[in-house]
């Protein structure tokens, strides 16, 4: 099969690369839902932020890795 050259810098790198304090970036746009959800991730932290409907949410990912535990109200964080 014939590899095809495209324009652009390849992720494979970046996805295997050993990076613990890189930001992580990711959109979702599900069919049928009423928001797209966009999260920020970086280190134990992580951001997440619905355009429409919903707060903003921040889970600390070390301590609660589940996330049940919505520190986004809290202004001590």
């Amino acid at each position: 099969m014939k590899t095809k050259n495209f324009p652009g810098t390849s992720l494979v790198q970046l996805a295997e690369g050993d990076e613990p304090d890189r930001v992580i970036f990711s959109e979702q746009h599900s069919a049928g839902a009423k928001s797209a959800v966009y999260l920020l991730r970086h280190g134990d932290w992580k951001y997440v932020r619905y355009m429409e409907d919903y707060p903003p949410q921040l889970f600390n990912m070390a301590s609660d890795p589940n996330e049940l535990n919505d520190l986004a109200g809290d202004p001590g964080v």
